[in-house]
């Protein structure tokens, strides 16, 4: 059985099938999962209140608990100057959606500013800084947080996609009132970032994580052990700035195809990184 303190997640894509994976989650032990909320196409059709009141119903039925949410977000090649009426009415929704699926934390990317493949990293910090007030407003004002996420730099693209770095993160975070950070180990070790360095920095802006992996070579969003990601060091920096949110594992799967097994594997790895956040720091 699941310890109730086991503040571990799995991160569902809200696109047509979900049912089965939420059914998954709960077969194999999981409490809590996050919503993604990608697909852009399948947020918007039909009615949003009926659908996301469907999918409340299916959590308490399965007595499962939304803690977080991700927006949709831009194709990280258009430059950040760029505004799209659809994407804005979709991001704002699914800051509603994560209110009403009683969650208070919900990711965003933010955007890179790109001239001739490359990009300006001040430029992008000040469009990003306009644009997303409305957003944050209309966030705070129903209570939701926005976690702010880093990004990486892709193996089949020359861009550095921004922000890359925890320094860079934090002075995005604080252009704006009651906005945190959600760190993504996967994008970070791609990079090859420091990341017990940045764990450090982020401090208490720090209250969401994606945890994921990979071997350096691309952005898999492997299962955290699956993947060459030095855990320990960074579980101890965690430790070190009093880490108290949820390890949400933001994995690589088919919604069609994803089988227990599967989420057995996920349920074990995500668990023994929580029983290390939980033990004692090694040195």
């Amino acid at each position: 059985m699941q310890d109730i303190d086991n503040k571990i997640a799995f991160q569902v894509r809200y696109q047509k099938g979900y049912e089965k994976a939420l059914n998954l989650l709960k077969e194999q032990g999981f409490k809590y999962v996050a919503i993604a909320f990608g697909d852009l196409d399948y947020l918007l059709e039909g009615d949003f209140n009926k659908k996301i009141a469907l999918l409340s119903t299916q959590l308490k039925e399965l007595n499962l608990k939304c803690v977080f949410t991700h927006s949709p977000y831009y194709d990280l090649l258009i430059s950040a100057e760029n505004f799209d009426e659809k994407m804005d009415k979709g991001q704002r929704l699914s800051i509603k959606a994560t209110k009403l699926l009683g969650a208070d934390i919900i990711a965003f990317h933010p955007r890179s500013y790109i001239r001739n493949g490359v990009v300006d990293n001040e430029k992008s910090l000040q469009q990003n800084k306009k644009d997303l007030i409305r957003l944050v407003e209309y966030a705070n004002s129903l209570g939701v947080k926005i976690a702010l996420e880093n990004l990486c730099t892709f193996s089949d693209h020359e861009e550095k996609f921004y922000p890359q770095t925890s320094c860079d993160l934090i002075k995005l975070v604080n252009c704006f009132s009651n906005v945190c950070a959600v760190w993504d180990f996967g994008h970070a070790h791609l990079n090859g970032n420091d990341q017990v360095k940045d764990v450090l920095n982020l401090k208490e802006l720090l209250l969401a994580t994606h945890v994921h992996s990979n071997n350096l070579d691309n952005d898999y969003h492997l299962l955290p052990f699956d993947g060459t990601t030095s855990w320990q060091g960074i579980i101890n920096a965690l430790k070190e700035i009093n880490y108290i949110g949820y390890l949400t594992l933001e994995v690589n799967y088919d919604i069609e195809t994803i089988t227990k097994e599967f989420v057995k594997k996920a349920y074990d790895q995500v668990s023994l990184l929580y029983k290390m956040l939980k033990s004692k720091v090694k040195d």
